[in-house]
């Protein structure tokens, strides 16, 4: 991987398909190139390098192939194909053209192996994986399968919501309803929303879409909590309103949601809330403490050294701190160009990726909490309208904001 430092792409390719399918540098080639080639290629250009790749050079074309070598060739595409196909299957699920385009060529290359057999192809093996993965559908949201997930903990909800205050839910299963909200959101990250710092420029925030609701809704919560904080008038009542928001970012950070933990803390740091002493003077010593542990721990220091070495040990499910990497990736691109001697910057595409597969790791395995369906109200732009819901009426006007928190709770 050292080697290839900058190429053009028709290099890069051939690069690619060069390598007999065997060591860690054909493996790790490929990774690379298949999560950051976005930001230098569109899919269906790199589809059609690689069968021309595959399909060798043309009879009249002054370089020439053995069949040996060819055949090594068309087993690397075929390998690349299944690759592609099997670990970035939104490029050919979410673009119908695209996807019809490859299962014809597909199609067209069986037919050609039943009349011409060529040993040791790959086609037929290709064919079978393809059609496997079709035969389940479409993209399915990890969101569904979050809502259908078997055997989970039973939500400590209220049996009836007349007269529900805040402080009458649980502090636990709020953190469950967060953190699996969350990590729907989390789970449909792309690698592509990552790249060329799509999330904070207006030509390329449509590509970022879950990374932005990532940031809206890390400043969503962050806001809801100091709010609450702040909108409670009676000291006693404000402790006990701070110590459960503490509870709440205690239970998150044991279930690894480092990124709701992060938006909590961000809250209690509000100059608004930072400033009630005899507030914060009143918790509890293991509240205080819990605090002061918090503090150090996902502090901004050295870059975030502590927290990176938490999230360096933490197993699956986890929902990562978005802003670490974020900031990671705005160091890569602003100190590395996208071209160097007019040829693709491939070490730069190699650093993204280090980063990238850390946001992305924890995608696989999802937290064993029932997200309770029948959805109110999800978004920052619909608080204003659930304060003037019937709902309210049932409600003391300050715990219409703290049940925004509760998402997805059905009302009766």
């Amino acid at each position: 991987m050292h080697e290839v430092r900058c190429a053009t792409l028709n290099k890069l390719v051939e690069r690619l398909s060069t390598f007999n399918g065997k060591g860690d540098h054909f493996e790790q080639l490929q990774k690379v190139f298949f999560m950051t080639f976005r930001s230098f290629a569109s899919p269906s250009d790199i589809f059609h390098r690689l069968v021309a790749r595959f399909e060798g050079p043309p009879p009249d074309s002054a370089i020439q192939v053995d069949d040996e070598e060819l055949s090594n060739i068309r087993k690397a595409v075929c390998l690349h194909l299944k690759f592609w196909f099997t670990n970035h299957f939104r490029d050919f699920s979410m673009d119908d053209a695209f996807r019809r385009e490859f299962q014809a060529w597909l199609a067209r290359e069986e037919e050609y192996e039943k009349e011409h057999p060529r040993a040791d192809s790959l086609i037929p093996y290709l064919a079978r994986i393809v059609g496997k993965k079709m035969s389940v559908g479409s993209y399915q949201s990890l969101f569904d399968s979050s809502v259908m997930v078997e055997n989970p903990p039973p939500p400590i909800v209220p049996t009836r919501w007349r007269g529900v205050e805040f402080t009458h839910l649980n502090e636990l299963e709020i953190a469950r309803q967060l953190t699996i909200a969350e990590y729907h959101i989390y789970a449909e990250v792309k690698p592509e929303e990552l790249q060329d710092l799509a999330w904070s420029k207006a030509k390329l925030k449509s590509r970022a879409p879950n990374v932005l609701a990532l940031i809206e809704r890390f400043n969503w919560i962050s806001s809801i909590f100091s709010t609450l904080i702040v909108s409670t008038p009676l000291l006693k009542d404000r402790k006990r309103v701070l110590e459960m928001i503490i509870k709440i970012c205690m239970h998150c950070f044991e279930m690894h949601n480092y990124n709701a933990t992060m938006a909590i803390l961000s809250g209690l740091s509000a100059s608004a809330v930072y400033r009630l002493k005899h507030t914060f003077g009143s918790i509890s010593k293991e509240s205080a403490k819990f605090l002061e542990k918090m503090n150090e721990v996902m502090s901004a220091n050295q870059s975030y050294k502590v927290l990176r070495a938490v999230l360096a040990e933490a197993n699956p499910p986890c929902i990562p701190f978005l802003g670490v990497y974020l900031t990671d990736l705005t160091f890569v691109e602003d100190g590395n160009q996208d071209k160097v001697m007019g040829m693709i910057n491939f070490k730069k595409r190699i650093l993204e990726y280090d980063i990238i597969v850390q946001v992305l790791k924890y995608q696989d395995l999802s937290y064993p909490y029932k997200l309770v369906r029948c959805a109110l109200f999800s978004a920052p732009s619909l608080l204003c309208h659930y304060r003037s819901s019937s709902i309210c009426t049932l409600l003391p006007f300050h715990a219409a904001f703290p049940l925004c928190l509760y998402l997805y709770i059905y009302v009766c």
